[in-house]
């Protein structure tokens, strides 16, 4: 079995990550909620296929949090966790020419695997592909403009 796009053999199982640099202690304000998050969006962000995590909103919110509050989300990641049971929903955009379906399917898998190593709960994951990025895509002369509406708040505020 090969990618259509790339002709490199696909792997039905999922591919092994090490995790062992992960450390598993982490400062008071941080949770297990969000070590697992940027676990899950690292193992995310390697798969073939993926442009970015999160919408416009999610990133122009993170800058937003980094500037003010000094301390970083995971746009376009979610966890939750209820009942023994850990959900990760990932919004996500796929870079053009990849198959939309196939790459939801092998970030669904990889999230999973790398997500039942790190909690003992039944692992949930909601993969929701927002766009696809390709050489269509403009680059708008505005695109900075959410920055700029960061950096006017962060001055603002000081």
């Amino acid at each position: 079995m090969s990618d259509s796009v790339t002709g490199d053999a696909t792997h039905p199982q999922p591919t092994p990550i090490d995790l062992t640099t992960v450390d598993p202690t982490h400062p008071d304000h941080e949770s297990a909620d969000h070590l697992l998050g940027t676990a899950v969006a690292e193992t995310a962000l390697a798969v073939t296929g993926v442009h970015h995590l999160g919408g416009v909103a999610a990133r122009t919110l993170d800058r937003a949090a980094r500037a003010v509050l000094g301390s970083s989300t995971t746009p376009g990641v979610t966890v939750s966790r209820d009942a023994g049971t850990a959900t990760v929903d990932l919004d996500l955009v796929v870079s053009y020419p990849h198959p939309v379906g196939d790459v939801a399917d092998s970030v669904r898998r990889q999230v999973k695997h790398a997500a039942a190593q790190l909690v003992g709960d039944r692992v949930v994951v909601n993969v929701n592909v927002t766009d696809v990025h390709g050489p269509f895509d403009a680059v708008a002369e505005g695109a900075s403009a959410p920055a700029a509406a960061v950096e006017s708040a962060v001055s603002a505020g000081s």
